[in-house]
């Protein structure tokens, strides 16, 4: 096992990706997706429209430090300065939530040592990615025709 150290484009794409699921203020109804990301985030959809965009900067910003923190563990000789992300940087979201599940997994991965280590700092946004993968990995399942046709039970 290797730790990769990711670009800030990665980072900088997966929140571009998240802010998708923002839903406006003054709408007030969301499809269950939406929603299902404002609760992995710990917000009410209706109620906690506006914070859903600091709470994605913030665990970006916290997977790419803890991503900087593996790899300078994993290779002391060539530890890198870890920085911040520059959110006033643009760059597109991914293609599709499949992209967006795979760089995920991929961050999770690199997030960690050989030796199984991780920044505990960061104990919760890894809460957040775990539960993040498995919604993603869910609407990506509930969206697939063979799962749509299946019979109930």
């Amino acid at each position: 096992m290797s730790v990769t150290l990711f670009e800030k484009e990665k980072f900088l794409r997966v929140k571009e990706s998240l802010e998708q699921y923002i839903v406006p203020a003054e709408v007030r109804s969301c499809d269950t997706w939406k929603g299902r990301v404002y609760r992995v985030f710990g917000l009410d959809p209706f109620r906690e429209s506006s914070k859903l965009k600091e709470k994605i900067r913030t665990f970006c910003e916290d997977l790419y430090r803890a991503n900087q923190l593996a790899y300078n563990w994993q290779y002391p000789d060539d530890a890198v300065k870890v920085e911040i992300l520059d959110f006033s940087r643009e760059v597109l979201p991914f293609e599709n939530d499949c992209q967006l599940l795979k760089s995920l997994k991929a961050i999770r991965y690199n997030c960690y040592t050989n030796g199984g280590k991780r920044a505990e700092i960061f104990k919760e946004t890894f809460k957040t990615l775990d539960d993040l993968i498995e919604t993603l990995k869910d609407k990506i399942i509930e969206n697939l025709p063979e799962y749509q046709n299946a019979r109930w039970a």
